[in-house]
């Protein structure tokens, strides 16, 4: 492989993750993220985390140890395409490895977002069925059959485990676990409430629809807002490297002086860290939530 076509192709595999940040993760983390109780998951809770919501039959470290053997895979693999450059080979082994525990991270917070976002319409079925007279568990059951998907699944599993005997917390433990979000503590709450206190549950759900239907409404707000920011910075980061195909297409040998010069190609490579530094940043600014 030229030198070339090594540098295209670790400067795509940088920026495809990098684009997927900016454009993904950003748009849910600064919903679903204020109200678990660590804001940085350990690497096993977040597998175990991972595991639950696409509900693998998988140990949690026969999960670890295939990731570690995919990042000496990676790490080979880099030393192939660059030969001598160790440090950066380990570099990329430890990229691929975090990678992969930040994508499966931001697939929860993404799914913990979207389940928020139909749980509001849930608990407008809860509201009806309790206004008709049904009791709590009844409005459980009611969502069960008239809605689909993960909501569905969820409220059957908390009323199964209130039909066992299970206290209400024991019940609504599972789809805090999963979903951790302000939307599903504020149901919680009102259920803990109706369980332990009593009161109108209806009127307490009424109430909480309307904040979850108003962060519902901030979230795409939101997202249309940054959205411009989003799509400014990918393609700031993407031009360079659009404009070094070109260049390599229509002069290559300008290209390939860079890459003969020794202080050429470590300069390129690190212009090109610098770059990925910099998105890594802005993906961090772009989610914050402080």
């Amino acid at each position: 492989m030229t030198p070339e076509a090594r540098f295209l192709a670790v400067s795509c595999i940088g920026i495809a993750y990098f684009a997927s940040e900016l454009v993904f993760r950003s748009t849910t983390s600064a919903h679903a993220r204020e109200w678990r109780d660590s804001k940085h998951f350990s690497i096993l809770q977040i597998l175990e985390r991972f595991e639950r919501m696409l509900s693998l039959a998988a140990n949690v470290w026969a999960m670890l140890l295939l990731m570690v053997a995919s990042s000496f895979v990676v790490l080979l693999l880099f030393l192939e395409i660059v030969p001598g450059m160790v440090l950066a080979a380990i570099a990329a082994g430890i990229f691929f490895f975090l990678a992969v525990q930040r994508s499966m991270e931001a697939y929860c917070e993404w799914q913990a977002a979207r389940f928020e976002e139909r749980l509001a319409d849930a608990i407008d079925i809860m509201s009806a069925a309790l206004s008709a007279g049904a009791t709590p568990a009844g409005a459980i059951e009611a969502v069960v059959r008239w809605t689909e998907g993960k909501i569905s699944r969820e409220f059957e599993e908390v009323l199964r485990r209130l039909e066992l005997g299970l206290d209400i917390e024991q019940a609504l433990d599972r789809m805090i676990r999963l979903y951790d979000s302000e939307g599903v503590r504020l149901f919680s709450q009102a259920l803990r409430v109706k369980w332990y206190v009593g009161g109108d549950l209806a009127e307490i759900l009424q109430v909480s629809n309307r904040i979850i239907r108003e962060r519902n409404r901030m979230r795409i707000q939101s997202s249309g807002q940054m959205s411009g920011i989003r799509y400014a910075a990918l393609f700031v980061a993407c031009m360079p490297h659009v404009l070094y195909a070109c260049q390599l297409i229509l002069q290559p040998q300008w290209v390939a002086a860079i890459h003969a010069d020794a202080l050429g190609a470590q300069l390129i490579y690190a212009a090109l860290a610098l770059q990925i530094i910099g998105l890594f940043w802005l993906s961090r600014i772009l989610r914050h939530e402080e």
